[in-house]
């Protein structure tokens, strides 16, 4: 299988595969179990994004404390802007500690999305409620496109997962945002 996408720079093939996971990586370079620093994960970052596997690549990862770090290390010189994903314990605090990066980074990066875990000691819908009330309030460039939620391995995950999933059916229709939800497979519960 061979599918024909044309760009505005210059048609290109893309395999049926590539096709399928174009843009399905996220890196996690600052995460276990590579854990680098923030200039080494930034450095294989836009590495990767010359890469002959640059297809599959989408956001690079990062928490709060790293994307106020960034400003000091991104190149001034970027041809387009880096996607990033937050990822976030307590989102309210973290996006009022980056709104101020975010806009001196606006030609640089771009907060596509946010991974945020939820307590599983506290309500799912309203807890659903609150991080995409809060995520529409900073999101003046409609930049963020993803908010995932991220249940925590528990014995009672497996009564939240469909709590979850209602409450994301529910809330589906909040305009531009799409809501998702990831597992943990793997990596430092406590990271």
């Amino acid at each position: 299988w061979v599918l024909m996408v044309t760009s505005p720079e210059s048609p290109a093939e893309l395999t049926a595969a590539q096709a399928l996971f174009a843009g399905l990586i996220d890196y996690a370079g600052v995460f276990p179990p590579a854990a680098l620093d923030l200039q080494s994960a930034l450095d294989n970052y836009l590495s990767y994004l010359t890469g002959s596997y640059s297809w599959a690549l989408s956001r690079f990862l990062a928490t709060a404390p790293q994307i106020l770090d960034l400003s000091s290390l991104l190149p001034s010189d970027l041809r387009s802007p880096i996607p990033l994903s937050l990822i976030s314990k307590d989102l309210c605090v973290d996006l009022a500690r980056i709104k101020g990066a975010l806009q001196t980074l606006r030609y640089l990066t771009e907060l596509t999305s946010i991974e945020v875990a939820l307590d599983p000691s506290k309500s799912i819908p309203e807890q659903i409620a609150k991080i995409v009330s809060e995520t529409r309030s900073i999101d003046d460039r409609n930049d963020i496109r993803t908010i995932y939620f991220e249940l925590p391995t528990c014995d009672k995950w497996e009564v939240l997962l469909p709590v979850l999933l209602e409450e994301m059916s529910t809330n589906s229709s909040t305009g531009a945002i799409t809501l998702g939800f990831k597992l943990r497979c793997g990596g430092d519960p406590r990271t």
